[in-house]
């Protein structure tokens, strides 16, 4: 069963002003049709998967990101750990990914940006689980995700 749908079972305990789904962002410059595709994406996720704790995804409109190396990379995703496993109370800890989207149509397709929106939510659910995964599990769950929403 891929990380996704493992997710579909766990079992928290939220705090009650802590809502549920994505708060979007999208920042000036990117592309309205990918804007459109991202939204619909989101739509997708939130039908058919579960999003119990708020993620922050800020659509950014930059070729990439910088990790704390300073490497260039596809997406972040910062998170605080749980403080009392499965008991998630502070809203000030909401997970939080930002998504580079420059460059759609030129360097990169909707299949890649979304791919990488893919692997940040990855990110997310098994930080939900709160247990380790393979690199192997990570990937074949990936590759899954996209294999659904764009078959």
């Amino acid at each position: 069963m891929n990380i996704w749908d493992q997710a579909k079972k766990v079992e928290l305990n939220i705090n009650q002003d802590i809502s549920s789904g994505f708060d979007i962002v999208i920042k000036k410059g990117i592309n309205d049709e990918l804007t459109q595709e991202l939204v619909k994406f989101l739509g997708w996720v939130e039908e058919n998967y579960q999003v119990p704790i708020m993620v922050l995804v800020d659509f950014v409109n930059n070729y990439y990101c910088l990790n704390q190396s300073k490497k260039r990379c596809g997406y972040l995703f910062y998170y605080e750990d749980f403080k009392d496993y499965p008991n998630f109370n502070n809203i000030e800890d909401l997970p939080y990914i930002i998504l580079p989207c420059k460059g759609y149509n030129e360097k990169w397709s909707l299949k890649d940006i979304i791919g990488s929106l893919i692997d940040a939510l990855t990110d997310y659910y098994v930080w939900l689980l709160n247990k380790s995964f393979t690199d192997k599990e990570i990937l074949d769950t990936v590759e899954e995700i996209i294999n659904r929403y764009f078959d």
